[in-house]
């Protein structure tokens, strides 16, 4: 089966101030091929909101916060609760 998935388009915009991070993230997929056909109905795209909330645990740092979901097509677009661990890797 050839399927061209289409023009994809992926954005994040993220304010860090300490303590807590806003973001907004986007996905804009144009219409796809599927064997030679073209689909507009493959057209996808979503925009998400993720408030979050930083701790500073051990030597990382602890994200927590949600995911809401602006407007969305052909993609999941719940709510969704996230929790992180980011750990910094300092080479030799």
């Amino acid at each position: 089966m050839s399927r061209l998935p289409g023009d994809v388009r992926l954005s994040l915009v993220s304010s860090p101030p300490p303590g807590y991070r806003l973001a907004a993230d986007g996905w804009d997929g144009g219409p796809g091929v599927t064997e030679g056909i073209p689909a507009p109905s493959f057209r996808r795209e979503l925009v998400q909101f993720q408030p979050l909330v930083l701790y500073n645990v051990g030597s990382g740092q602890l994200e927590v916060g949600a995911r809401f979901a602006l407007r969305g097509r052909k993609l999941p677009a719940g709510t969704a609760l996230m929790a992180r661990y980011f750990r910094r890797w300092e080479p030799l």
